[in-house]
């Protein structure tokens, strides 16, 4: 008995160990915003601040009810729903030979390079590919283009721009003899709900054994939702946008050669150098000084003293990154000045323009905080003066009235949009 559970142990690690590890497109969203964090995600040695309650998670973005809206639209395809890789790139080729498919979470690989697509529609040699996202446009709105006026990706879209042209690579490599034509697929907020209590019809429910939800359809979905007409999805095509990444060069590589860089740093367990920026305050591997005595590691901390030499304890204290809205971060970070403490008053500078308000402008109030801490002042600061002012323009009685509200991707009541505010609760109480 006990030699086979050696035996079943041996065969354990022997699987785990000749599992490839795939660069799948979450790694490489990951990487665009830092190539070292691969180093750190599935490392359970590393503190990870981004284990949330993936159930509250979708609660909040809407992102699994508008998937299973997605396929509801698109109608009857081949669901890839297994999380074994071999087996679902194994279904997704044998539905892929068909002259024509539709499938869901469709399984692709190239060398070390690994996704799910959420849409592919193939029809002879050409290929839909559609990611579908909870994020909101308004199509003919010039303020909500994907591009700026330079022709590169607006901030707000540069990952989901990389994340559709990372899987168009995936596929085009992974079938060279079909034409791949990438798709965003997003919720239209000018668009209304054809029929009462449509949010109703996609329930999420916790499920035994997995961290992410599921979503129940509750019941039988009118024919009406579903005509396109009535869609409040709408396709973006991002050729154009795809095409001008995979043309992008990144210090001085081509878009494969990054890719295929990161995949080999990670499927070595190697780790990237880092670059030290504002955004680094933000670091999920970043562990308080408590937790890393229980043993956990911290990877902002050695990154941080890998390129400042900067002990931990020093890293504990306050940093640059740490100073109240300012936008000199990165150019400190590039002066060496790391602690607050290597702040004066006179690095904050000025703004080009702020307007006119009462009290403390936001250059005051920066400076205000490296004096407290230069001085090493527990005290709150409070300017009575504005205060006393502001104060005097009351009249009464007062109210105080707090509303509780909602924007879902999927409307609640029919003529709604997609993320209009509904209010479900308020209170009100007066001071005479």
């Amino acid at each position: 008995m006990q030699t086979l559970t050696i035996l079943r142990q041996i065969l354990v690690l022997l699987s785990t160990m000749t599992r490839p590890r795939y660069l799948t497109k979450s790694r490489y969203r990951m990487a665009c915003e830092c190539p070292t964090r691969l180093f750190y995600t599935k490392n359970k040695a590393y503190k990870d601040n981004s284990l949330d309650d993936p159930f509250l998670a979708a609660l909040r973005d809407g992102g699994f009810q508008v998937g299973e809206l997605a396929r509801q639209y698109y109608g009857k395809g081949a669901m890839i729903d297994t999380l074994d890789e071999a087996a679902a790139l194994q279904r997704t080729a044998l539905e892929m030979k068909k002259p024509n498919a539709l499938i869901f979470e469709g399984a692709f690989v190239h060398q070390n390079l690994f996704i799910r697509a959420d849409i592919i529609q193939k029809t002879g040699k050409a290929v839909r590919l559609i990611e579908v996202k909870s994020s909101s446009i308004r199509p003919h709105d010039p303020k909500d283009s994907l591009l700026k006026q330079d022709g590169y990706p607006k901030a707000d879209w540069e990952l989901t721009l990389q994340d559709i042209a990372f899987q168009t690579h995936v596929v085009r490599q992974a079938k060279p003899g079909l034409e791949v034509t990438p798709f965003l697929l997003l919720v239209d907020k000018t668009l209304l709900a054809p029929v009462e209590g449509m949010n109703s019809y996609f329930f999420l429910k916790k499920c035994e054994g997995s961290k992410y939800p599921k979503v129940v359809v509750t019941k039988q979905i009118p024919a009406v939702v579903r005509e396109r007409e009535h869609w409040i999805l709408r396709e973006i095509p991002v050729e154009k946008e795809v095409s001008l990444i995979h043309g992008d060069t990144y210090d001085d590589k081509s878009f494969a050669e990054r890719i295929h860089g990161w995949a080999e740093a990670y499927d070595q367990d190697r780790r990237i150098d880092p670059v030290l920026t504002k955004d680094c305050r933000d670091c999920q591997f970043r562990a308080m000084a408590d937790e890393r005595k229980a043993g956990k590691r911290s990877g902002f901390h050695e990154c941080w003293n890998k390129i400042t030499g900067l002990t931990e304890s020093d890293l504990d204290q306050p940093l640059v990154l740490d100073v109240w809205a300012s936008t000199q971060k990165n150019d400190w970070i590039g002066e060496k000045k790391i602690k607050l403490q290597d702040l004066q008053e006179q690095d904050v500078s000025e703004p080009k323009k702020e307007s006119e308000k009462l009290g403390w402008t936001r250059a005051e109030r920066q400076r205000l905080q490296i004096r407290c801490l230069r001085r090493e002042q527990k005290e709150p600061e409070v300017d009575r003066e504005g205060l006393r002012t502001d104060l005097s323009r009351w009249k009464y009685p007062l109210h105080f009235i707090d509303f509780e509200t909602i924007r879902a991707a999927i409307p609640f009541h029919k003529d709604s949009a997609p993320y209009e505010q509904v209010a479900f609760q308020f209170s009100h109480h007066q001071v005479e």
